[in-house]
């Protein structure tokens, strides 16, 4: 039965249940009048609003959260201090879980996690592409060697000739200073322009000289002193070689001979040495004994045509 209670009118009154037994209204009982409340006191955690005789114990706040909501009464009691919407409470038909349970639920943004996690996958985290295979099984490649196409140069010989373009001059790379001379050359025979200031000693080797029969020889690109011992002549020296004489004008060469006589006691015969001159015209005798030793300098001015000879010392033992 339906009945529709007036309240404006008098109808009913809640007060008629004050300290009377327990009244049971069956049917449905209908308030029209939305301008009249029917407020009912907070329960005390026995008597209260009840829903199939079952304490609802959240608050109207709460409450209001619910409309559409299909959960039986025991569901929705657990959401005493819950603050979910409607919708998001109408997934708990069923849960038997408690409020401390739910509030205890990690939030969507920036969750923290506990335990182990199913469900996640490797796509959820942005690793769609990656496989789980330990570093013993992944693959590994092939190294081949690269081929000239591979790096561009399908077009160079594999030889070791380069050819420098036809024309090509030492100013062109920057050497304009410099002359096309190997180390050895370079040092063997240098040619030196301006002072020269040596801060140390200077050491000479001794040059090559070689006398037999009646020659003496000096080859003055070796060294400019040389020695001669006259035992190895068998008479009189008349032929006296000067070679590899420089050939640069206005450039002059001198060179030291030391002369050691024998007991034939060998002489120079300077009259027949025609391209040396000596200082009052007649050449020195070389001191006689075996053993005696003559030092005597020889230069030249005009590349070897005229050597003038000088005495550096004679008679030493």
């Amino acid at each position: 039965m339906t009945k529709a209670l007036d309240l404006a009118n008098g109808d009913l009154y809640l007060g008629l249940f004050v300290g009377t037994t327990d009244t049971t209204l069956n049917g449905v009982v209908t308030i029209e009048d939305g301008g009249n409340d029917l407020n009912i006191a907070s329960h005390d955690g026995v008597n209260g609003l009840k829903l199939e005789g079952d304490l609802v114990t959240s608050t109207a706040t709460e409450l209001n959260l619910l409309d559409g909501v299909t959960s039986t009464t025991a569901e929705l009691n657990i959401l005493d201090g819950v603050t979910s919407t409607a919708a998001e409470l109408n997934i708990m038909d069923g849960v038997t879980v408690g409020a401390t349970d739910i509030n205890g639920f990690a939030p969507k943004a920036s969750p923290t996690f506990t335990g182990t996690v199913a469900g996640v996958t490797k796509t959820h985290v942005g690793l769609n592409n990656v496989d789980n295979t330990s570093d013993a099984t992944k693959q590994t490649a092939t190294l081949t060697a690269a081929t000239k196409s591979d790096v561009g140069l399908s077009n160079v010989d594999n030889d070791s000739t380069v050819t420098i373009r036809s024309g090509t001059t030492a100013s062109d790379v920057g050497l304009g200073n410099v002359t096309n001379e190997s180390k050895v050359t370079m040092l063997s025979s240098p040619s030196l322009t301006g002072a020269s200031i040596f801060t140390g000693g200077v050491v000479e080797k001794v040059g090559t000289a070689s006398n037999s029969g009646t020659t003496v020889t000096v080859d003055v690109a070796t060294g400019n002193f040389f020695q001669v011992d006259l035992a190895s002549n068998s008479g009189n020296i008349t032929t006296f070689n000067i070679n590899n004489i420089n050939a640069t004008s206005n450039q002059l060469s001198s060179f030291i001979l030391k002369v050691e006589n024998s007991a034939s006691n060998r002489n120079f015969t300077w009259s027949s040495l025609t391209n040396i001159d000596w200082a009052g015209g007649a050449g020195p005798d070389i001191t006689a004994g075996d053993g005696k030793i003559d030092i005597l300098s020889f230069t030249t001015y005009n590349n070897g045509t005229t050597w003038y000879g000088a005495i550096v010392g004679q008679d030493f033992n």
